[in-house]
């Protein structure tokens, strides 16, 4: 019964998440179509059940498989649903970014805080199945240089660099979160034993 309580909430929880912010950034990048933002909302719904039950200590195998599927279905679809742009472009300056925002690019913030927040959690993902923080990063970045090869392939943006370097300061502040928060749980296992 008390995994309905979760599944409740995060049905509240994931419709104010994507009425408020992910429907509207999905309209301001020209994704605004209903399927896909319904596919969106019920990958959301996943994400928040699993996080609930994770932090809650109910999670088992089956909602880490969900876990781990609803997060690299929600990253293949935030790569290859986007229009075609027509182009392939390399961009090599891992810093161009940076250069935009200083010139006040507001759409180069929205760019900057989703590879930083998305990536984030690309090493909590890894990390159900890959222990060594090492292996992990090396996995991480390898995946973050997919995704730029599959926009370049597909023509759905710029191979880009600085998108790639973003990708790494995100994967190591999630591996970073990640070790602090494990030293956390043992150190509360460690007072509870005592």
């Amino acid at each position: 019964m008390k995994n309905w309580r979760y599944l409740i909430l995060s049905l509240v929880l994931s419709l104010f998440i994507h009425y408020y912010v992910t429907a509207v950034l999905m309209e301001i990048f020209g994704m605004g179509w209903y399927p896909i933002q319904f596919v969106v909302w019920c990958i959301e719904l996943v994400v928040i059940y699993d996080a609930l039950m994770f932090f809650t200590k109910n999670w088992n195998v089956k909602h880490r498989a969900m876990f781990f599927f609803a997060y690299y279905l929600f990253l293949i679809i935030a790569l290859l649903i986007r229009y075609d742009q027509g182009i392939s472009i390399i961009q090599l300056n891992p810093f161009a970014c940076l250069r935009e925002i200083y010139y006040g690019s507001w759409t180069e913030w929205i760019v900057f805080a989703f590879n930083i927040g998305y990536f984030m959690f690309m090493p909590w993902v890894n990390g159900l199945f890959i222990s060594s923080n090492k292996e992990n990063f090396i996995v991480s970045v390898f995946i973050g240089f997919l995704c730029e090869f599959m926009q370049l392939i597909f023509h759905r943006g710029v191979f880009d660099l600085g998108d790639i370097s973003l990708y790494v300061v995100g994967i190591l502040l999630g591996i970073y979160v990640k070790e602090k928060y494990h030293v956390h749980l043992k150190e509360k296992s460690e007072v509870h034993d005592n």
